[in-house]
């Protein structure tokens, strides 16, 4: 059966092979949804770092400040800023080793135990000196999305794209060696991952890559080059068209773990 399969493509792509290697619009019926609340992503939490930062490094700038390493004295969790869980402790050193690597967070034991507990912010900042600045993190609203959809319009294969989608809210306060803060913001993220593979009658491989964070980023096939070659590029005229895909399916209902 598998040779039948082969043998009726290649004639097919030998009679016509641009219609056969061009992809027709798709229409996009959701298979599968999923949508829960829990611990944040690095994904998500990354991309809220990168932006903190640029804008941390915009600022100072501007005010003439010099731009000093961070040392996160304080990470909280939630609306109710209770001290950080472990796990999301772990992506946030996961998100400051790939954003803000001149960055560092104090153990566990040692980081402030309230984010209203002015005395101890001070203390922190006294004790960090002249040569790092004092930061303080909330992490709140943090929420996924999968949805998974199949193409209904194809011809000879079969593609699926599969869509992922973080949501967070992250509070920054970075304050100088005399407790001052020198930077006060809070932002809300809402990163995708858009991933399109193909599976056809001899094989499968993924046909586009799309991310849309505050760096977006999408592969997908270039033209046919000579012996009918597809090659993955990266789209460098790509641009976010909006920070949420327009998908029904990405409105926000009910919670469930």
């Amino acid at each position: 059966m598998r040779s039948f399969f082969i043998i009726l493509l290649s004639i097919l792509l030998s009679a016509n092979p641009l219609f056969a290697c061009t992809m027709e619009p798709s229409v996009w019926r959701t298979v599968e949804t999923q949508d829960f609340a829990g611990a944040p992503g690095v994904f998500a939490l990354s991309d809220a770092m990168y932006q903190l930062r640029e804008k941390f490094h915009t600022e100072l700038s501007a005010c003439n400040l010099p731009v000093l390493p961070l040392t996160f004295v304080g990470a909280f969790d939630g609306d109710e800023q209770n001290i950080m869980a472990s796990p999301t402790r772990a992506v946030l050193e996961q998100s400051v080793e790939l954003i803000w690597r001149d960055a560092a967070i104090l153990p566990e034991a040692e980081l402030v135990r309230s984010a209203q507990d002015v005395d101890a912010l001070m203390k922190a900042a006294e004790k960090a000196g002249k040569k790092s600045y004092t930061a303080m993190i909330i992490v709140s609203g943090a929420r996924s999305s999968y949805i998974n959809q199949i193409d209904l319009n194809f011809w000879l294969y079969q593609l699926y794209r599969c869509v992922l989608r973080e949501e967070l809210k992250v509070f920054l306060r970075v304050a100088d060696a005399e407790g001052t803060a020198i930077f006060i913001d809070e932002i809300t993220v809402s990163p995708t991952i858009i991933v399109d593979p193909i599976i056809s009658p001899v094989g499968g491989y993924i046909i586009r890559f799309e991310k849309n964070t505050a760096c977006p980023l999408l592969l997908d096939f270039g033209p046919l080059v000579e012996g009918g070659e597809h090659v993955l590029r990266q789209n460098d005229a790509f641009r976010q068209p909006s920070p949420t895909p327009p998908l029904p399916e990405f409105q926000l209902g009910p919670v469930t773990d």
